[in-house]
């Protein structure tokens, strides 16, 4: 019952997470920083992604930071190959 507890505590702060963006996001319009605003509007985009993704019965929030990690992992390494011209 904990474990369903705090699955549900971090998908309502995800939720509640990206509804802050988006406003932050309408307040910046509203305002000309329009700049500013897409940060805003960019992370309430992947935060209500990462929930859907996981409500579709895909991965764990825990398990998508896993995937970017390993996959920022394999950027940084070709970079660094390709800035070496070796293989690591």
């Amino acid at each position: 019952i904990c474990l369903l507890f705090e699955k549900f505590l971090k998908k309502m702060y995800i939720f509640a997470k990206a509804q802050e963006n988006l406003k932050a996001a309408e307040l910046l319009i509203a305002n000309a920083m329009y700049a500013s605003s897409i940060h805003c509007s960019y992370y309430a985009s992947l935060q209500l992604s990462k929930r859907k993704l996981m409500e579709s019965g895909g991965l764990s929030y825990d398990q998508q930071d896993q995937e970017v990690k390993i996959l920022l992992f394999s950027q940084q390494k070709i970079a660094l190959q390709i800035l070496l011209n070796t293989d690591i």
